[in-house]
């Protein structure tokens, strides 16, 4: 049953990386198609996006790309409707944008392949557009423990002696909401990564805003950290 309003904005899966730190799991198998208990971590991202009442989805794809559009064609067996676009060379996590040529004022969500989350991408877009923003990151409240006594010193003198100190940072998704017009700003066919392209946004002076996650998310871009997603319940 899905009650969920129809929602025209696209929504672009980048999924053409290698998934090199992921090797030999990654050799025949794009990282997105790594199943987390049993279902590719796209497909999970696909039927989340329609269950929200997303439809019309684009994947940017590269590496092992027949084997994703292969499994899922044209995603009607899901219900949605997915356009492809091939990156000849790798393209970065933001090159592959320059494909879509979106001139309306729709903004569309942009998210990794490979996130295991339960973010929802409609809150996100809802929040992106009452804020009139142009571009809105997903970001992820972070604390690292350092598990060590750590001494400040002036000099040689010890000036404090902190206890397993707990540092805090925000950090991004890799989902995003864009105004699809800034797509334009980037170069066709040049590499460009999405650190490189929001630094270049803001450099020119362009309001990037973030939006704090409560939902679990997950980055499985290590061997321990696939291990720990498919332990997750």
């Amino acid at each position: 049953l899905n009650l969920s309003k129809k929602i025209n904005n696209k929504i672009i899966f980048m999924v053409g990386g290698k998934g090199r730190r992921l090797m030999p799991l990654t050799r025949l198998t794009p990282k997105p198609m790594l199943k987390i208990k049993g279902i590719p971590i796209l497909e999970r991202l696909v039927k989340k996006a329609k269950i929200e009442g997303f439809y019309n989805i684009i994947f940017i794809t590269n590496h092992l790309d027949k084997v994703i559009k292969n499994y899922f064609k044209s995603g009607a067996k899901w219900g949605v409707k997915i356009k492809y676009f091939n990156e000849n060379n790798p393209l970065g996590t933001a090159g592959g944008l320059r494909f879509i040529k979106d001139n309306k004022k729709n903004p569309v969500i942009v998210s990794n392949g490979d996130v295991v989350t339960e973010v929802s991408f409609k809150n996100l877009l809802d929040f992106h557009q009452k804020k009139n923003n142009k571009v809105t990151i997903a970001v992820k409240k972070l604390e690292v423990e350092n598990p060590f006594g750590v001494v400040r010193m002036s000099k040689e003198k010890v000036v404090d002696l902190i206890e397993k100190p707990v540092s805090k940072s925000y950090v991004s998704t890799g989902i995003y909401v864009f105004n699809p017009i800034l797509f334009k700003k980037i170069d066709k066919n040049k590499y460009m990564d999405m650190t490189t392209f929001i630094n270049t946004l803001l450099k020119d002076k362009i309001n990037v805003s973030a939006c704090p996650l409560h939902e679990s998310w997950l980055d499985v871009g290590r061997h321990v950290d696939y291990k720990k997603a498919n332990k997750q319940n």
